[in-house]
């Protein structure tokens, strides 16, 4: 029988064989070696690097697993998809969240697998609280574990539900202990000038950037949101924007300043989009203009969101106005944005009331 060492051998041969570059063939013998090291060797979930190797293993009669097991863990991951297929129809996620709930499962599931659980039933609270206690070591933070216990919960709420389990084995598992999540970094008014004064605005791109950040505080919308905006949901008679397919699938009509709507309407109108880039692109833009300035906080898309919620908390805007505004939900998910504040009412009680 053939050792690992003369198994890569061999596959690096088959790979110069298809006639593909030194490059691709490092990266597929990489993969190869890492899965030839696991005790369990699941097919079911793996990247697209490594199925070239599968493929030369079962051509060389190479590949052993039991049917069994792989029929078993075959099961665990279609019951994912079933879940993830069911949560996308009747609640209307997002691709965004469906990516994150497949990766939370697909995570628990591969931990399961590789500590000889095959089988969906097998499932025990215990194995559940084991496998939380690992991502709280691997360093995940209380409201990454929260959220993806979270999604869990609603996996097995759905075996349940449907028959597939008898027993939910997250009845006594506790949830993280979360701390108040208080946005951090927010720019000042003064912070965002100064990113603004440093967009060089006699080019077209700078007119576009320019008119970017004005919308992202403007408005308080998301990277992903802004991005999507089309000419038709301009409207620049009443001052308003709708932002279609927010989170959570709905649609909402934000008012838009003058300032912003402006510089928007001196962007070039080469497609539907009014900013037409790729949401990685608004990061980078963010991120070339602030490095030019003094500040040296960590200023994100999002940042301008946080701003704009916060300055208008400042100025005595209604906190339901801002949770309308922002897309919101939950007046609790608003309120995030009060815990920022109370400094400023601090400092503004002791000025002005008698007994300051």
């Amino acid at each position: 029988m053939l050792d690992n060492t003369e198994i890569i051998k061999l596959y690096e041969e088959y790979l110069k064989d298809k006639g593909l570059k030194e490059n691709t063939i490092k990266l597929y013998v990489s993969y190869a070696r890492g899965f030839i090291k696991k005790k369990n060797k699941d097919i079911t979930n793996i990247k697209d690097s490594l199925k070239p190797f599968i493929e030369f293993l079962k051509i060389k009669n190479l590949y052993q697993q039991n049917n069994q097991t792989e029929k078993s863990t075959s099961r665990i991951f279609s019951l994912i998809e079933e879940f993830l297929n069911f949560e996308k129809n009747t609640k209307r996620l997002k691709k965004e969240s469906i990516k994150v709930n497949k990766s939370v499962l697909t995570k628990l599931a591969n931990y399961l697998i590789n500590n000889n659980v095959t089988e969906i039933t097998q499932i025990t609270d215990k194995m559940v609280n084991e496998y939380m206690v690992s991502r709280l070591i691997d360093g995940l933070k209380a409201e990454s574990r929260d959220s993806a216990l979270s999604i869990i919960k609603r996996f097995f709420k759905y075996l349940l539900e449907r028959d597939i389990i008898l027993h939910n084995p997250l009845m006594n598992i506790e949830r993280p202990k979360v701390g108040e999540r208080l946005p951090r970094d927010i720019p000042t008014v003064e912070e965002i000038d100064e990113i603004l004064k440093h967009i060089d605005t006699s080019t077209r791109e700078g007119i576009r950037d320019y008119a970017l950040i004005e919308t992202l505080y403007g408005t308080g919308v998301r990277a992903n949101e802004v991005i999507n905006i089309q000419w038709k949901d301009v409207d620049f008679i009443n001052g308003f924007v709708t932002i279609h397919d927010g989170k959570g699938g709905d649609d909402r009509r934000v008012p838009i300043n003058k300032i912003a709507l402006s510089w928007i309407d001196k962007i070039e109108r080469k497609s539907d989009k009014v900013f037409n880039l790729p949401i990685h692109r608004v990061s980078r833009i963010i991120k070339r203009y602030v490095e030019k300035t003094t500040i040296k906080k960590h200023i994100i898309p999002h940042s301008f969101r946080y701003a704009c919620a916060t300055h208008m908390l400042k100025n005595g805007a209604d906190i339901r106005f801002i949770q309308e505004m922002l897309g919101h939900k939950r007046l609790s998910t608003t309120q995030q944005y009060t815990r920022v504040v109370p400094k400023d009412l601090k400092r503004i009680l002791r000025k002005f009331h008698p007994r300051g």
